[in-house]
């Protein structure tokens, strides 16, 4: 468990003046971004939702999960993907973290990368317009050991059961390409088109879950502090009330029919466990993605050095590639975000 954390968690219960706190809501649910920088690849906001009586999933699940790789032998590692993810040493460590949970809620592995798509809600037509993710993806897992992933997927998924701890969904928002530059010029900016493909997520949860009061934590949105006039657009017929807003934490608690809402923007969501699983997933699925566009455009032109995306190599590779996309008629749009 992260240094502090249970510490923090008790501590935001007692500081939600004006919110009001149920001890035995039992849906916990986490949203972040992946993405939200590059100038080439998706843009993905992630959800993972938890059926649990226990809040602090680090603790509920601390025989088997853990928050560091450091001595993490038979443990399932969940934490910032940005803490897992290497890219000399490719998806590994996202894969033994991820896919045991993933295999909990019923994702059969191995599978081909399409499946775990559709798994996750994600339709083919937010991604399959564009030659360079045309044909074949790999299976999964990609570079973890699958007997590893079978034996971590048994131990966690007894200890689930044991603890009555349910991961009840994972989901993702794909934008990509046009549809991404089509969202920034609808929304005027990155910060409120991150926020719409969020929104989807918190219009989704509250229709799934409204009745069982779920708490969902979020990173903060394009640094934005204050939220309830935005959450107020987002379910019609619902109230917000503003609890805590702070450079750290915002807070709020959206009430209607059939039931409540609380929501908490932190700086470093990260650190709560259905936010720091959701990062894991958008940043495995940005990943796969991107190892399927660098196999299109190194095959067309061989000898290309890949790229992550991130604006200095991404201008890079589009030197490189100039003649080469202009002889395929693709189209900047398609490629480029205008943001």
């Amino acid at each position: 468990q992260p240094r502090g954390l249970r510490h923090q968690l008790q501590a935001a219960q007692h500081d939600r003046v004006g919110i009001g706190y149920n001890a035995f809501m039992r849906l916990i649910a986490g949203i972040d971004e992946v993405g939200y920088g590059p100038l080439l690849g998706p843009l993905i906001v992630s959800r993972t939702v938890f059926e649990t009586p226990e809040e602090d999933l680090y603790l509920g699940l601390k025989e088997v999960v853990t928050h560091t790789r450091k001595g993490s032998v038979g443990r399932v590692v969940v934490a910032d993907s940005k803490k897992l993810y290497h890219r000399e040493q490719g998806v590994g460590a996202l894969e033994e973290g991820l896919l045991p949970f993933l295999a909990s809620a019923g994702l059969p592995l191995p599978c081909a990368f399409e499946h775990l798509l559709e798994f996750l809600s994600c339709p083919e037509s937010s991604w399959r317009d564009v030659p360079w993710y045309q044909g074949e993806f790999p299976v999964l897992p990609v570079r973890a050991d699958p007997d590893k992933i079978d034996a971590l997927s048994n131990r966690l998924g007894r200890e689930m059961e044991r603890r009555e701890i349910r991961l009840a969904e994972a989901n993702i928002a794909l934008s990509n390409g046009r549809q991404l530059n089509d969202l920034f010029r609808e929304t005027g900016n990155k910060g409120t088109a991150l926020f719409t493909l969020a929104g989807r997520h918190l219009r989704e949860i509250w229709a799934m879950g409204a009745g069982q009061n779920p708490r969902v934590y979020l990173d903060r949105q394009g640094g934005r502090q204050r939220y309830a006039g935005a959450l107020r657009q987002l379910i019609p017929k619902v109230k917000v009330a503003a609890g805590q807003e702070s450079p750290e934490r915002s807070c709020y608690r959206m009430t209607g029919s059939p039931g409540a809402m609380e929501l908490e923007f932190h700086v470093q969501g990260e650190r709560f466990f259905p936010v720091a699983l959701a990062s894991m997933l958008g940043k495995y699925v940005r990943e796969i993605f991107m190892i399927k566009f660098n196999q299109f455009f190194i095959m067309q032109q061989p000898g290309l050095a890949p790229t992550a995306g991130y604006p200095e190599d991404a201008r890079r590779f589009l030197k490189d590639t100039e003649e080469l996309r202009q002889s395929l008629a693709i189209e900047d749009r398609d490629l480029i975000r205008e943001r």
